[in-house]
């Protein structure tokens, strides 16, 4: 029959909704693991010293000493110039290069990149037009590639001995009574002494 409740819905004069106001987020200062982000070192920077890094990384300016981003993407434009040892899962590279690069997926060489260096990777593209040189290593199982990335040693490697030699036991010094007594040398042979 007759709700009262509808009355006082259809007497209420319809309102225009209010303006939308703007609201701005900013973004977490640590991206959340997993996520793609890309943090960038812009042409006027130059860092001296480690870069380490748990997201992707261009690099524009100027870097010397260490980039390790073992599990990222390095990108060093056209602008950046970086002396150091590079640790990367991939690296791309179109500037400048002075220092031995490893990467455990892949190195992009761009026609615009120079480098002088050593290269490691499973994967590499050299473009046409690049200055190289260096040494080009596509083999994993290299100890140095196995060092930078933490994958363990083959058999024929872990089995040798670590354990330090014995000294060998001098006949000219005094031993003491608890020691075995080298034989005496006689014509070149071992033997007893007479």
């Amino acid at each position: 029959m007759f709700n009262k409740r509808d009355q006082i819905d259809t007497d209420k004069p319809e309102r225009p909704n209010p303006p939308a106001t703007q609201t701005t987020e900013t973004a977490p200062a640590v991206a959340p693991r997993g996520s793609t982000s890309t943090a960038t070192i812009g042409a006027s920077v130059h860092i001296k010293g480690e870069v380490h890094g748990e997201e992707n990384l261009i690099i524009e300016g100027q870097v010397s000493g260490v980039v390790k981003l073992k599990s990222h993407t390095l990108t060093i434009g056209q602008s950046g110039k970086v002396e150091a040892e590079i640790f990367a899962h991939s690296v791309q590279i179109d500037g400048v290069v002075l220092g031995d690069v490893l990467a455990s997926e892949r190195i992009i060489i761009r026609k615009s990149a120079s480098i002088q260096g050593n290269i490691i990777a499973p994967r590499i593209s050299l473009e046409d037009g690049a200055k190289f040189r260096g040494s080009i290593d596509m083999d994993t199982e290299s100890e140095r590639f196995r060092k930078a990335f933490s994958q363990p040693a083959s058999i024929s490697s872990a089995s040798k001995s670590t354990k330090p030699e014995k000294p060998a036991i001098d006949a000219d010094k005094p031993q003491s009574g608890n020691e075995i007594k080298a034989a005496p040398k006689v014509n070149g042979k071992v033997g007893d002494a007479a």
